[in-house]
């Protein structure tokens, strides 16, 4: 033991040495780097400072440079002490690690930094960052499965965004009114996928949509993109068609999967199906597709008499059946409109048949499909004409249809064939007349039974039925069922032609199945599931509240739209700290909430009522 004790001494007395020796004015280092380079709007992410000596320096005040726009919401430190010896010199590293959780709102490309400190009247500074906002970026949230541990750290989570993405692809990003444009969902993935199944789908506002594609299941097919391999599979595409000009944004459509969990580092050979991951531990993922901006230009004005609203390319024909009939008799009169784009929008063509004809509103029939480029099909009107005044052989006039051809960018006319219909006269008819014969009456015998046979029995009513109130009241009731179908007719109405009205009744009762959601998860203890249930309510309730585009607010944006609405100081500040810490239980799991999650979900319950009862 003595010689053992001789021996450390002896030890520590050479690094003693050797520290002195070591130079004690050596360069400082700052170095800053971000967990990723691109963000969307309200999106935390972090920003490391280091700062590097060989000699110990005390905690510095440390100034990140920080523009206007980027907000701080963490800070935290560590530091690290590292000794090597090297040929009989020792080296010390001290390590002053700083990370900084920021947030920006507002979209565009910001300059981080550079970080500057002081230290023995020397400043050192750090290189300047750049980070893009993005609007609408496409990043995969993960939410951790039961059976899969720790959520993935930043490393992990930049391969899952690598690895797993949705293409949302338009082919046109600008129309007219009418005008089709086809969108399409791809997943492209490198995992070996499990229980994929839609999240949340887009509610393709302003525009009519034509579902022409939805997976059923996954149909792989192999793509390179970028030079990797991925298997690519389309989950979703719509014929849109849109109703109003302006940019409209469509909302992001996600898809929930489960992926393997990485158990060790990628091989050299990058086998990650068979080496790379645990096939029996999960992960739950949600993607989401980026945002697609859509133009849409209005029609040109001074539009044809017979325009219907029919956009595309389309043809007429005309049949008449049958050709020669009597004055009076029904004749079937088919129009078919054919061709390529909404039909639904084409209107009910004018016959023009003037006053010698009785015309009935038409049987519409409607038929429509996608041949892989476009919808394309044909809408059939079935008319019941009846000639009225004249006979002989009528020319019916050609009907014609204006439609816009956006290929051209002009108006055209669908011209049907003429026909020609054989008016024969109507047939005479004839009077007939009775005559009785001169007999006198007979008495045919008792062969008449009185429904009333007992006169004892009869009673008098003073007040006939239909002076009571019940008569009254049951004269009441068509007139209350009208009024009361015409109100129901203005408000489905409203709902088709005011995409704010119908946002806003709906907004409550989304918001209650959101927190039924939140009450199932909170229930089986998964309160991080809750909170995102309740960020996602409180944000689809504002934005169909106050008819806003983005459905995924950020506080800050809540706070200047209820403000704006004229809400009570305190309904704002109850709304912000809600999705300020859903915000904190989404994207940094490791932040202390301070709050009960069932204490925030009554109060988020609370505001939505609240809110639901302003005018």
């Amino acid at each position: 033991m003595q010689g053992e004790g001789v021996v450390i001494a002896f030890f520590f007395l050479v690094l003693a040495c050797l520290g002195f020796a070591a130079p004690q004015d050596q360069p400082i280092r700052v170095v800053a780097s971000v967990d990723r380079p691109r963000v969307a709007p309200g999106e935390l992410f972090s920003l490391t400072i280091e700062v590097v000596s060989e000699a110990s320096v005390r905690s510095p005040d440390l100034d990140l440079g920080l523009p206007d726009g980027v907000e701080l919401m963490r800070q935290s430190s560590s530091s690290s002490t590292s000794i090597q010896v090297t040929g009989g010199s020792m080296t010390r590293t001290h390590t002053v690690t700083f990370t900084n959780t920021l947030r920006i709102g507002a979209p565009g490309t910001y300059v981080l930094g550079p970080a500057r400190f002081n230290h023995d009247g020397r400043t050192y500074a750090s290189k300047a960052l750049r980070i893009e906002v993005v609007k609408g970026l496409a990043r995969p949230r993960t939410s951790s499965n039961r059976n899969a541990g720790a959520q993935p750290d930043a490393r992990q989570l930049q391969e899952i965004e690598k690895n797993l993405f949705i293409r949302a692809t338009a082919d046109h990003e600008s129309v007219y009114v009418g005008e089709q444009v086809v969108v399409s969902y791809d997943l492209y993935s490198r995992f070996q996928l499990k229980n994929v199944r839609y999240g949340q789908l887009p509610s393709f506002t302003g525009f009519w949509a034509e579902t022409v594609f939805d997976a059923s299941r996954l149909d792989q097919r192999r793509e390179v993109v970028d030079g990797q391999v991925y298997n690519r599979s389309t989950l979703k595409k719509v014929a849109l068609f849109p109703t109003s000009a302006g940019v409209h944004e469509l909302e992001q459509l996600e898809v929930q999967c489960d992926i393997p969990i990485r158990t060790r580092r990628r091989n050299m050979f990058d086998m990650d199906d068979f080496l790379g991951f645990d096939p029996f531990r999960t992960q739950q993922v949600v993607v989401r597709a980026a945002d697609v901006s859509i133009e849409v230009k209005p029609l040109p004005k001074r539009a044809p008499a017979n325009f219907t609203g029919g956009v595309g390319e389309y043809e007429i024909d005309v049949d008449v059946s049958p050709l020669e009939v009597k004055r009076g008799d029904p004749v079937t009169m088919k129009v078919r409109v054919v061709g390529r784009g909404n039909l639904h929008a084409v209107g009910v063509p004018d016959l023009g048949l003037g006053d010698g004809f009785r015309t009935y509103d038409p049987k519409t029939t409607l038929d429509a499909s996608f041949d892989g480029r476009s919808v394309v099909g044909e809408k059939t009107f079935e008319f019941v004409v009846i000639p009225q005044e004249e006979e002989g052989a009528i020319r019916l006039p050609d009907v014609t249809m204006a439609y816009f051809d956006p290929g051209s960018r002009t108006y055209r006319m669908a011209r049907g064939q003429p026909v020609t219909l054989q008016v024969l006269p109507a047939p005479k008819q004839e009077l007939m007349s009775i005559v009785a014969p001169n007999e006198g009456v007979r008495l045919l015998g008792q062969d008449i039974r009185h429904i009333k046979g007992d006169v004892a029995h009869l009673k008098h009513h003073d007040r006939p039925f239909y002076a009571s109130p019940w008569f009254i009241g049951l004269q009441s009731l068509p007139i209350l069922g009208f009024m009361g179908a015409l109100g129901w007719k203005r408000h489905q109405a409203r709902l088709q032609g005011d995409v704010a009205y119908a946002r806003r009744r709906r907004s409550k009762t989304a918001a209650t199945k959101r927190f039924q959601n939140a009450d199932r998860f909170l229930e089986a203890g998964d309160s991080k599931a809750c909170c995102f249930e309740i960020h996602a309510a409180l944000s689809a309730f504002l934005a169909d509240r106050f008819n806003l585009a983005d459905r995924d607010l950020t506080p800050d944006r809540a706070r200047a739209v209820l403000e704006g609405a004229g809400v009570e100081p305190e309904s704002c500040s109850t709304v912000v700290k809600i999705l300020e810490a859903c915000d904190a239980a989404r994207f940094a799991p490791t932040l202390d909430l301070g709050t009960d999650v069932r204490t925030m979900l009554e109060r988020s319950k609370a505001v939505v009522d609240s809110l639901g009862r302003m005018a």
